[in-house]
C-alpha cells in the first residue's frame, strides 16, 4: 500500500524542495543543470534488501530490475548514474511497501527527519521505473485508467505506458533506459 495524498506526503517531507509546488517529487540537484548526458556505472554485485517490512508477495515472475544506488553529478558534463541488479520483489517488499504493515515510511522518518532517506539506504530498492506520455495529432495525452487494485495510482488515470525498468546489463543509457520503454509500450500495444 502506498499514500498517494500529495498534501500529506509534502508535509511529511517538508524538509525536501519539490520539483514543481504541489507535486510531491524530490529533483535531483544536478539535474536542475540540464539533462544528461548520463554514464551508467553498473555494480558487479546485485542489491541485497534488508527486509524490515515482513512482507512476502506472492509473485509469479520476479524479473531482475534496474536499481538505482547512487547520482554523481559532480563530474558534469557528464552525470554519472550508479545502478545494480535488484529483484523486482525487493522493490515490493520495501518501495510499495512503504504505508502497510510494519510502516516502513515510520522507521526512515526515525532516522532521516522530513528528509528522503539516502539511495544508499539498504532498506529500499530504489527501483527505477520508465514512463512515456503518447500524444495524439491535436495534442492531447493518452493516459489510460489504471485497475482499481494497482499497487501504483489505483483506478486513477497514469500515463500511457509505465513500469520498472528491466535488467538487461546494458552498460548506456539508451540500452537500459530508452529501450526499456519501448518496450514498455510494445507490451501496452499488446494490451
Amino acid at each position: 500500500m502506498l499514500r498517494y495524498d500529495a498534501a500529506w506526503l509534502m508535509e511529511w517531507y517538508r524538509d525536501e524542495e519539490p520539483v514543481l509546488p504541489g507535486m510531491p517529487y524530490a529533483r535531483i540537484a544536478a539535474l536542475e543543470r540540464g539533462a544528461g548526458p548520463y554514464r551508467v556505472v553498473c555494480s558487479d554485485q546485485p542489491f541485497e534488501l534488508v527486509d524490515v517490512a515482513g512482507v512476502q508477495p506472492q509473485l509469479v515472475y520476479d524479473e531482475p530490475v534496474v536499481r538505482l544506488a547512487g547520482f554523481d553529478g559532480a563530474t558534469l558534463p557528464i552525470q554519472t548514474l550508479h545502478v545494480q541488479r535488484a529483484a523486482y520483489s525487493d522493490g515490493v517488499k520495501s518501495n510499495y511497501a512503504m504505508d502497510g504493515p510494519g510502516e516502513l515510511r515510520e522507521l526512515l522518518r526515525a532516522d532521516y527527519g522530513a528528509k528522503l532517506p539516502p539511495l544508499s539506504d539498504p532498506r529500499l530498492s530504489n527501483g527505477i521505473g520508465t514512463a512515456v506520455v503518447v500524444f495524439d495529432s491535436e495534442g492531447r495525452p493518452y493516459l489510460p485508467r489504471r485497475a482499481p487494485r494497482q499497487s501504483v495510482f489505483p483506478g486513477g488515470y497514469h500515463c500511457t505506458a509505465s513500469g520498472e525498468t528491466v535488467w538487461t546489463g546494458a552498460v548506456e543509457f539508451a540500452g537500459l533506459f530508452t529501450a526499456d520503454i519501448c518496450r514498455e509500450l510494445e507490451e501496452e500495444g499488446r494490451t
